[in-house]
């Protein structure tokens, strides 16, 4: 019970930690404070995907339209602001980048929107947003705060479940650090190392990768997450990686890494399933559980990666 304690207290200052990351209180502040300047501005409803009703909804209840519709003057002006119309029209990081739109850098104010970009970004935002304000009878201004409240909370949970996928991947790393360098090999540098023409290296989709120069030998996927839940999410994520390694190396052996608590019948369906791409799976517990490759499980994989 202590240990679920403790994992539930981490989960929750790590949530928290991400609101004042975000900014999401200082953004509203922001954007309220140039309200009074905004309400001058040309508001083109058409130009700017805004719903003439959406509109009307608005400015019946008294609420400042800087707070609900995005403006590319608003876009450009104040830093960040991006994330603020991104939250409000619930709207995934992923599913911008799906869109083309990568805003990271946006939103973390490390560069500003060109004012094309700006146009852009505000005319999808508030389409949502409108459809959003038409289908709510009673709109009122804290409902706002719940729409982004629902959005930051959907993020921290991936960033939480990415940051517990990341400890696996770095366990998993520091055991196989641990039998290359009793074997041997030479560290090349963080994350690299090497014996004869082998190279041994952590990367980025794959997690770890067995090369020979420019030739991929073996691909390693690690998804660490414990939630049954979204196992096949993390199986499907895994297998767009190893695949394109399988098109671009035939022979590569490819080897996707699961935490055992994690998996479900439906799981071990989906990845027989996708055998074409996946040669091999392996339980993170098993493969760590002595730091010497002593048992069949992780000389197995050793020989898959072609390191034993």
């Amino acid at each position: 019970m202590n240990a679920r304690h403790d994992e539930q207290l981490l989960r929750s200052l790590f949530f928290h930690q991400k609101l004042h990351e975000w900014r999401l209180v200082e953004l509203f502040d922001e954007l309220n404070e140039i309200s009074s300047e905004a309400a001058m501005w040309t508001w083109d409803l058409k130009a700017l995907g805004i719903a003439e009703e959406a509109w009307n909804k608005v400015i019946h209840r008294g609420i400042k339209p800087i707070l609900v519709f995005a403006h590319p003057r608003a876009l450009q002006q104040v830093p960040g602001a991006v994330a603020y119309y991104r939250m409000l029209a619930m709207v995934s990081q992923k599913s911008m980048q799906q869109m083309g739109q990568n805003v990271t850098a946006l939103e973390e104010g490390r560069r500003q929107p060109t004012l094309q970009e700006a146009k852009k970004l505000a005319y999808w935002f508030n389409q949502i947003i409108s459809t959003l304000v038409n289908s709510d009878e009673d709109l009122r201004e804290e409902e706002l705060w719940l729409w982004r409240g629902m959005s930051a909370g959907a993020q921290a949970d991936g960033s939480w479940r990415n940051r517990k996928g990341k400890e696996a991947e770095s366990t998993l790393w520091a055991w196989l650090s641990h039998v290359l360098r009793s074997q041997g090999w030479r560290s090349r540098g963080r994350g690299i190392w090497q014996k004869g023409g082998l190279v041994v290296e952590r990367a980025s989709e794959p997690d770890i990768r067995v090369r020979r120069e420019d030739e991929v030998l073996a691909a390693v996927e690690v998804k660490g997450g414990k939630d049954p839940s979204g196992v096949l999410e993390r199986i499907g994520a895994a297998v767009k990686t190893l695949q394109r390694i399988k098109d671009e190396h035939p022979a590569a052996a490819t080897v996707l890494v699961l935490r055992q608590a994690a998996v479900t019948e439906a799981a071990r369906e989906e990845w027989h399933r996708q055998r074409a791409s996946i040669n091999a799976v392996f339980f993170l517990e098993e493969l760590i559980a002595s730091s010497q490759p002593v048992s069949e499980t992780q000389k197995r994989f050793l020989r898959l990666l072609r390191l034993l």
